[in-house]
């Protein structure tokens, strides 16, 4: 009768190696590896047994989960498993973060409306061969005894009876990870984010005309995207959050 060689490693299970940890970059989720000695017919039970059941946090790590588990056979009975996990090593929520500044341009002064003629002639030159040639025409709104709506806004600069007025435009987009389910209730509430920028001022101070105002205004939540990674109970895991928030300011021209 031939006995195959053994491998002697001790005690089964046992953890051979590790932990041997690598740290991503900001936005991007740390690495950790170990090798573990187990038995081939209850592998998967002794790596449980040491702490390292997959989609769960590995022991001394709690914002570590086990990511995937590799065995390769030694012999006849034991063999070495290769776990490799994700998550954060540090308490470091490795936020990235992205900004847009933008001008909105604000048309203000008296309305038009739009109104549809038929002619041949606009301003002296032939619109077409056709007598019954639609062309467009614009007309000052008029007011309710039938006169045309003229009037001067001033704004903080001076005052005239149309302005192009360019309001700025903050985006924040912000990527990061938590431990903690995201709330997805917030969307479009008061949200501002950490170490928000400063915005431009407000431009609105001397405008003397109606105004709509902005609620929420300030920063504002846009837009919450969420990417689960783990999920160990219904408030406990390891998710990928990006927030977008926008300044809005108390008020504009209505």
């Amino acid at each position: 009768m031939s006995v195959q060689a053994t491998i002697h490693h001790g005690s089964v299970p046992a953890i051979l190696s590790g932990p041997s940890p690598s740290i991503g970059p900001r936005g991007a989720l740390d690495s950790m590896s170990y090798e573990l000695l187990t038995s081939i017919a209850n592998w998967l039970t002794d790596a449980d047994d040491l702490g390292f059941q997959q989609d769960f946090p590995i022991p001394g790590h709690p914002r570590m989960w086990v990511q995937s588990l590799a065995r390769e056979e030694q012999n006849d009975l034991v063999a070495t498993v290769r776990v490799q996990c994700v998550g954060l090593y540090t308490g470091d929520e490795k936020r990235r973060r992205g900004m847009s500044v933008a001008g909105r341009e604000i048309a203000i002064g008296p309305d038009e409306v739009v109104v549809l003629a038929w002619s041949t002639e606009e301003q002296g030159e032939e619109v077409g061969g056709d007598p019954l040639t639609e062309v467009k025409r614009r007309v000052p709104k008029l007011d309710s005894f039938g006169d045309p709506v003229y009037k001067t806004i001033t704004t903080p600069i001076g005052t005239g009876p149309r302005w192009n007025v360019r309001e700025a435009i903050v985006v924040v987009t912000d990527t990061y990870f938590t431990t903690a389910e995201p709330d997805m209730a917030v969307a479009g509430t008061a949200y501002a984010p950490p170490n928000a920028p400063t915005p431009p001022p407000f431009v609105w101070g001397g405008y003397t005309e109606p105004m709509r105002a902005n609620f929420p205004a300030g920063w504002v939540l846009d837009g919450r995207k969420v990417v689960e990674h783990f999920r160990i109970s219904a408030t406990s895991g390891l998710w990928e959050v990006t927030d977008t928030t926008g300044y809005y300011y108390i008020a504009a021209p209505d």
